[in-house]
């Protein structure tokens, strides 16, 4: 008996994990068209350039992958307000 509980028990939580794992990654999903657009904008200020397809939303955080600028290619975090809070070269 005890077996059978602790069994449902590992059932439950691993569906309740993927469930919120998949409303997770549905929250943290591709920026909106002016969000994009700002995110452009000041990588053009900085003379860098990336694929749009690389900019996720996790969180309160943006994550840009594979940016490349003059001296390199990073990974760049920006907060909501659009400013760098990690720049990681690759």
């Amino acid at each position: 008996m005890r077996k059978l509980i602790q069994t449902t028990a590992a059932i439950v939580f691993s569906l309740s994990m993927g469930m919120y794992g998949v409303a997770h990654a549905d929250s943290s999903d591709k920026p909106s068209a002016e969000q994009v657009q700002k995110i452009m904008d000041l990588l053009e200020s900085m003379r860098c350039e990336m694929d749009e397809d690389d900019i996720e939303i996790d969180g309160d955080e943006i994550e840009l992958d594979d940016v490349f600028c003059g001296g390199g290619q990073f990974d760049i975090d920006l907060n909501e307000d659009m400013h760098i809070t990690g720049m990681k070269a690759e």
